[in-house]
């Protein structure tokens, strides 16, 4: 992007992130912009110094989600938590049990069980934490006839 003219370097910190707003011919809402901030949220999720989690109005949201009547509302249900997806550990056996689409609806005792599940689970979610380099990592494989799953994690 330097080589393009997109990037100026500075040694002021400011100066860049100003010339590539300037070259893209984009604008900056300085109500939008807050610098030195410990936490801030971006895209649902809130990213802060000690990683980032969900956010508590989207969970929320789960949270108060009445059990579904229809395949289609079990979709939506499933569309928001599996944005979340990643906070859950085995998301996909606990969601199994639920109508899938193309289906005849039928909500059990089952379902409702998993519904529950992942209700619980989204609302007692950990904060993802940013990686330490110092520490150890351990990567946990799965295999099933359903999928293959992996998750890299440290201690």
């Amino acid at each position: 992007m330097a080589a393009a003219g997109i990037i100026q370097f500075s040694g002021s910190p400011w100066v860049s992130p100003a010339m590539l707003i300037a070259n893209a011919n984009l604008r900056l809402n300085l109500a939008k912009y807050s610098l030195f901030r410990r936490q801030t949220s971006f895209l649902g999720h809130i990213v802060s110094e000690r990683g980032v989690s969900t956010n508590p109005a989207k969970v929320e949201a789960v949270e108060k989600w009445p059990s579904p009547t229809s395949t289609g509302e079990v979709r939506s249900f499933l569309g928001i938590a599996s944005y979340y997806r990643r906070f859950i550990a085995g998301f996909a056996n606990i969601a199994r049990p639920l109508p899938k689409k193309g289906q005849w609806f039928k909500w059990s005792p089952v379902s409702q069980d998993a519904f529950d599940h992942l209700r619980k689970a989204l609302t007692t979610v950990p904060v993802l934490a940013i990686p330490d380099p110092s520490k150890p990592f351990i990567l946990d494989t799965d295999t099933s006839n359903d999928g293959v799953g992996a998750v890299l994690s440290q201690t």
